[in-house]
């Protein structure tokens, strides 16, 4: 069989199927049927919302507690110079 330059393409497109099929099973991810690149997708999508939720709360926890102490040291001053 001659080996020309589209066999080769034909060749290595189908290896690079496989080989990212089977990384993909491998991390749990059913690349097979589009049930599950669809179950794959909603759960990058759920586990994108829930970082950026996290990022979120972190951001109120960390105003939240500069708040508190600032509030604190505000409290602080000023029973100071009442004595």
């Amino acid at each position: 069989m001659p080996v020309n330059e589209r066999s080769v393409e034909e060749i290595a497109r189908a290896a690079g199927r496989e080989s990212a099929r089977e990384v993909l099973l491998l991390l749990g991810i059913d690349a097979t049927t589009p049930e599950g690149i669809r179950q794959a997708q909603r759960n990058f999508a759920f586990l994108d919302d829930l970082r950026t939720g996290t990022d979120a709360v972190k951001r109120r926890v960390a105003l939240t507690v500069v708040g508190a102490v600032v509030t604190a040291a505000l409290a602080y001053l000023a029973l100071g110079l009442r004595q």
